[in-house]
């Protein structure tokens, strides 16, 4: 099903505040569309391929076989983790000013405790506390 143009810029609105936001998050996921889902499909059967072998190497008691499984699962996850991004991540780091802006000031929104103090006040109104409003 493809989505509206409305839904597509959402989804790069939401793009490049992940990369202005947590660059290293946005670098972890990759791109979008087929190059970002078929990092998740290698990884995800690395990692059950490796998982695979790590249990039948535990049932069949061959040390070696779940050695071999667990590296499998260790390389394809940092594999994952280690691969550079490209493509529509990697076009928003050249994105709009304006917008970085905006989220420069989110993110001190957010180092300044707002979010911390947010939900310390929401626990003391349930604990009764009339300190808080």
């Amino acid at each position: 099903m493809a989505l509206s143009e409305h839904e597509q810029q959402v989804i790069a609105e939401l793009e490049r505040a992940l990369l202005r936001d947590d660059p290293a998050l946005a670098a972890a996921f990759g791109t979008k569309g087929t190059g970002g889902a078929g990092k998740f499909l290698v990884v995800g059967l690395g990692v059950l391929g490796g998982l695979g072998l790590l249990v039948y190497g535990a049932i069949s008691e061959l040390v070696l076989v779940g050695v071999a499984g667990f590296a499998l699962m260790f390389a394809a996850l940092t594999w994952a983790v280690t691969r550079k991004p490209s493509g529509s991540f990697a076009a928003a780091a050249d994105g709009d000013q304006a917008s970085a802006n905006k989220g420069i000031s989110n993110a001190a929104n957010f180092e300044s405790g707002g979010f911390m103090n947010r939900i310390e006040d929401r626990w003391n109104r349930r604990q009764g506390d009339p300190t808080t409003n």
